[in-house]
């Protein structure tokens, strides 16, 4: 339990387990999806928006996950919302910049 002006890594020094997954990126781009992915489930992906198409780039130069967020009727995220990572698994580019992905959680 992290106490009032106790720092996280004075509690991570001191913990059982490692906190931090090694495999996990720092930083992970996060794309808005309205349904969470299961372990190896693979999920197909239609990519359009400009900047979805520029960050499947950017995965696919890197480690190709990316984080997906549950959101709401009105497209925006809420606090707390539900998370997953996803692995791109296949990519299809297309000639007009668009392109089909398979992912799994």
């Amino acid at each position: 339990m992290l106490h009032r002006g106790e720092g996280f890594s004075s509690v991570a020094a001191n913990a059982p387990w490692p906190l931090i997954y090694s495999g996990m990126p720092r930083l992970l781009p996060i794309f808005a999806l309205d349904v969470v992915l299961f372990p190896g489930a693979p999920l197909p992906l239609h990519i359009f928006e400009s900047r979805y198409r520029q960050m499947i780039i950017d995965c696919l130069a890197g480690d190709e996950r990316f984080g997906g967020v549950v959101t709401g009727p009105d497209g925006a995220a809420a606090a707390g919302a539900v998370g997953c990572m996803a692995h791109i698994r296949a990519h299809q580019p297309l000639s007009d910049g668009r392109s089909n992905i398979v992912v799994s959680g």
